[in-house]
């Protein structure tokens, strides 16, 4: 039985999982999805489950999968639909110029192909997802234009194939971070009018492809300038950047640091190290009352490990009581219903026995005819007593019987005077008692 329940569960779930190949979601069911986040639903022309939205200008398709999207300045509102993650085939993602609001969704990170992602002159706000940093093919990162808050992730060092960051014209604050210093493909940096602050990474010296770099509009930045030779286009205007005397890096008329300047990273770098190292003693102390925490613990629970045990132990023994005494109930249930289906069978063979309805001869030489193919008297022994002759019996069950004699006190015939309402014997009751009679004096006429 159980292996035949398990076969019958593969079956479903074969079942199932064919019904969700035919029903799963198209690329175009997904950029519907997509166009009813715009809050554009009159712009969807393709039928659902189908694969022709492929046709649709700023749509590329190839074997059925969407490639490409790029509907700049289509005037979209809203937001971008999580299920855009679902478009595993995208290697080039457009939607500038629009007016696009809330977060950028971290399903994006699904979209492992994508070597282009242009979300530029928007509303888009929130932070930068780190799923971002999951784009290793990532070669164009255009974000600017939009209120994006939050600091520059970390993990951007490790698109180590871009070749162009536009991050300018947002709320982003905190510190450049030096893992950009990993992107030795970045030519073009732009993070310009943010509210950045800090010093410049020293590890700007290894992006030896860097050609245009833009930092302006970020006041807090400081200090001077690292060594990068292959910057051709620059500019830290509104910034307090520096040059040191004697650099032959672009500087685009930046002035020359002072001893102040220095003074400053000195202190920025100080604050830096003391923020850092408590951080890591807020860390380590943490960790400590974690650990002390566990300890204590765990000592608790050495403690009363006899105690748990114990409450295993007799938990498993009821367990095992209860279900001794569930197979007992069952087995005697069973038992019983075995019993009464036994009876039951008895009862069967034994009405097979009986006496055969009166024919035709037999209704016409009676006064009353029986109820037509309905065997009503049946034959038992008499004390189970095997060489007693049978004994007539009424079934009960299928004949409306009385004892008139025992009722009335009186021996019926058809020309008595006394009155059957008299006796509260109804019509149907005084017949089948002159059958019953009839049926005992002619027992060898009707048996079978």
């Amino acid at each position: 039985m159980f292996f035949n329940i398990s076969l019958k569960s593969i079956a479903y779930a074969g079942l199932i999982s064919n019904l969700a190949l035919v029903y799963a979601k198209t690329d175009c069911d997904v950029l519907s999805d997509l166009f009813k986040g715009f809050k554009a639903e009159s712009k969807i022309s393709w039928k659902e489950n189908t694969n022709s939205c492929c046709e649709l200008s700023g749509i590329e398709c190839s074997s059925d999968r969407i490639t490409k999207i790029d509907l700049r300045e289509n005037g979209f509102k809203g937001s971008i639909s999580s299920e855009i993650g679902a478009l595993s085939e995208l290697n080039h993602l457009e939607l500038r110029s629009n007016e696009i609001t809330g977060d950028i969704p971290n399903t994006i990170a699904s979209l492992a192909k994508l070597k282009y992602l242009n979300l530029s002159i928007n509303k888009l706000n929130g932070e930068i997802p780190k799923s971002v940093c999951s784009l290793k093919n990532l070669v164009g990162l255009y974000f600017y234009t939009n209120q994006l808050k939050g600091s520059i992730p970390d993990c951007i060092g490790e698109l180590t194939n871009i070749n162009e960051l536009c991050l300018d014209n947002n709320k982003l604050e905190g510190n450049i971070p030096s893992s950009i210093g990993n992107l030795s493909n970045l030519k073009l940096l732009d993070v310009e009018k943010n509210q950045l602050s800090g010093i410049i990474p020293e590890s700007f010296s290894k992006l030896k492809n860097i050609e245009k770099i833009n930092l302006q509009g970020n006041s807090g930045l400081i200090g001077n300038l690292p060594n990068v030779p292959s910057i051709k286009t620059c500019s830290y205007a509104n910034t307090n950047l520096c040059v040191k005397e004697g650099s032959d890096i672009c500087t685009n008329n930046l002035r020359k640091c002072t001893e102040d300047d220095f003074k400053k990273v000195e202190e920025f770098k100080a604050n830096s190290d003391n923020k850092n190292n408590s951080n890591s003693s807020n860390s380590n102390n943490s960790s400590t009352d974690n650990n002390d925490s566990n300890n204590n613990s765990n000592d608790g629970k050495s403690g009363s490990g006899s105690g748990i045990s114990v409450g295993v132990i007799i938990l498993i023994i009821a367990l095992v009581l209860l279900a001794i005494i569930g197979a007992v109930f069952f087995y005697r249930k069973k038992k019983n219903d075995q019993e009464e289906e036994d009876d039951d069978k008895m009862i069967r063979s034994l009405s097979k026995k009986n006496i055969l309805p009166l024919d035709s001869q037999a209704s016409s030489s009676s006064p009353q005819s029986p109820k037509p193919e309905k065997s009503f008297v049946v034959l038992s022994h008499v004390e189970e007593d095997d060489s007693l002759p049978p004994k007539l019996t009424i079934d009960e069950n299928i004949f409306n019987y009385v004892d008139v004699n025992a009722k009335a006190n009186l021996s019926l015939h058809e020309d008595s005077k006394i009155s059957r309402a008299s006796t509260g014997i109804n019509q149907e009751q005084y017949q089948n008692q002159i059958q019953y009679q009839n049926l005992l004096n002619n027992q060898s006429y009707y048996l079978s």
